[in-house]
């Protein structure tokens, strides 16, 4: 759809198809490319807040593409170096390198959120897309619950964690 007059006309199309049954619709721009991402985090009742930036998409979890960090955030462009497809944040192969000042702000802003909520069990940001235009967040989604020691197993952040003795570093 490529006009307002367009989104009408579907919207009209698709309430007189599904009836009562749809109440709305959110409509919002198509982004074209950019590089798949994920923002998250999780609030353990026994330490905190823990933040999670990785790349998102297809081989994300076959390849384990994420950093960590305990709020405040203060190295959110680190995290991103430390990813092993972070060359694509700098542009690769042709692809325009993307703006990162807009993701490290929402990688700082999500730690912000989760330390200064402890409510906000969980929350994922996936996909974000960057781009060299900013950085959009496509789903967002949050569990609002008292934080407990065992958030739930779906949440972005805590399935991408690691065993801890793989991350031990000397």
């Amino acid at each position: 759809m490529r006009t307002e007059e367009e989104v009408r006309r579907t919207y009209r199309e698709l309430a007189a198809r599904l009836g009562a049954v749809m109440t709305g619709a959110i409509v919002q721009p198509m982004l074209a490319g950019g590089v798949e991402m994920i923002v998250g985090g999780v609030n353990y009742a026994a330490f905190g807040s823990l933040v999670m930036a990785g790349m998102s998409g297809m081989m994300a979890d076959l390849l384990a593409d994420r950093s960590f960090r305990v709020p405040p955030v203060t190295g959110a462009e680190r995290m991103l170096g430390e990813l092993r497809r972070a060359l694509l944040l700098h542009g690769y192969r042709g692809m325009p390198a993307v703006d990162i000042k807009p993701l490290t702000g929402q990688i700082r802003r999500v730690g912000r959120l989760l330390d200064d909520l402890p409510q906000v069990a969980e929350l994922d940001l996936n996909p974000l897309i960057a781009s060299p235009d900013g950085a959009v967040t496509v789903t967002p989604a949050s569990g609002s619950r008292r934080a407990s020691r065992r958030p739930r197993r779906s949440c972005a952040a805590c399935a991408y964690q690691r065993p801890p003795v793989r991350d031990l570093r000397l």
